[in-house]
């Protein structure tokens, strides 16, 4: 008899092998692996279609969850969008059954919920994997072709102004939020992704070399980013002897009320081009307006390449305007030239008089 039984904290899959006719064991991490791994072993030997009629699309994001996203730093954000397309079809419904019209139907629900182009095309691409992971491991015969992505608007630029600043962290200190308050100016100053802000540790901020370290990024590259006097004062009362707790308490969705509420005691509530990303857009950019070289940026932030931080190019015209210096003193050395050969050709129109 074919079961599947949680044994010593994990889930274990024992069945008969049609192949041999001898009892097998495979274990996995949830009841819903082990039951797909068995399905997969058990029909590896025969046709293949009873497994592109049974495997689900809840059986389908588990597989891919394991192949793909498991221990990466996208992982929460991306099983939270798959739930999301495994809500809109049905945990139950076949993965074999999806195909582009039921894909451009997903994509018009997204939008109809306020979703952006962003958003949707996060989904889009979960789903593909979701269709490309059960195809690799024989679960469907084929991935349907799917609509192209949709377009995404250009990158927002709005950046928060020193003016704004302080009145954000007036109002958090007003309201009894002094963490809002920190959490506001550690932002700006590091620059950092609010993901790295929410996870980061007391045993990563380094107070005496004023530098905090993120082991986990989006990138996969950790890195150590130095700590302004406004960033080391934000997160140095709130260390704790134990290196493991967080520095900050907020979730993502507690600070972002927090941060709606500011806008409206601001009258900026219809401002929608600023959210909690513009405080890491605004680090950027005033390092950009400092000076500071595109590769250094790249590294401050965390940005995977130069292209990523090409947008902040337009604020550092640094090596614009040495480019324009070595303009003019080229030009000038070109009239100091003309003048020369000028008094010369004249030179030997006298001598020759």
């Amino acid at each position: 008899m074919n079961k599947v039984r949680r044994s010593g904290g994990r889930w274990v899959a024992d069945f008969l092998d049609p192949a041999t006719g001898k009892r097998r064991r495979v274990t996995a991490d949830t009841q819903q692996q082990a039951e797909a791994r068995m399905k997969f072993e058990l029909a590896a030997v025969g046709d293949a279609e009873p497994r592109t009629a049974a495997f689900t699309m809840k059986e389908a994001m588990a597989l891919t969850h394991q192949m793909r996203w498991a221990g990466k730093a996208s992982e929460t954000n991306a099983m939270g969008y798959c739930s999301q397309v495994v809500d809109f079809y049905g945990p139950a419904y076949p993965i074999a059954k999806v195909d582009a019209q039921s894909c451009m139907r997903m994509r018009e629900f997204f939008r109809q919920k306020g979703n952006s182009n962003g958003t949707i095309n996060w989904k889009h691409s979960c789903l593909s994997s979701m269709l490309k992971c059960s195809e690799l491991m024989g679960h469907i015969k084929t991935s349907p072709r799917l609509p192209d992505s949709l377009p995404i608007q250009p990158a927002r630029d709005r950046v928060v102004s020193p003016r704004e600043q302080e009145a954000f962290i007036a109002y958090f200190q007003a309201i009894c939020e002094p963490e809002a308050a920190d959490m506001f100016t550690f932002l700006i100053d590091v620059g950092c992704r609010w993901s790295e802000a929410e996870r980061m540790q007391s045993g990563e901020v380094d107070v005496k070399r004023r530098c905090v370290y993120f082991p986990k990024t989006k990138n996969g590259r950790p890195r150590t980013v130095p700590l302004t006097g406004h960033a080391l004062g934000a997160v140095e009362s709130r260390l704790s002897p134990i290196k493991k707790y967080r520095v900050f308490s907020y979730t993502y969705k507690q600070f972002q009320y927090l941060f709606a509420k500011g806008k409206g005691a601001l009258g900026l509530e219809h401002d929608k081009e600023l959210t909690v990303h513009s405080l890491r857009h605004t680090c950027a950019s005033r390092l950009a307006v400092k000076g500071v070289n595109l590769p250094s940026i790249m590294q401050w932030g965390g940005w995977r390449s130069l292209a990523a931080v090409q947008r902040y190019a337009h604020v550092d015209i640094t090596g614009l305007e040495m480019a324009r210096r070595a303009l003019e003193s080229e030009c000038v050395q070109s009239v100091g030239q003309q003048n020369a050969m000028a008094q010369l050709g004249n030179h030997l129109a006298q001598e020759a008089e």
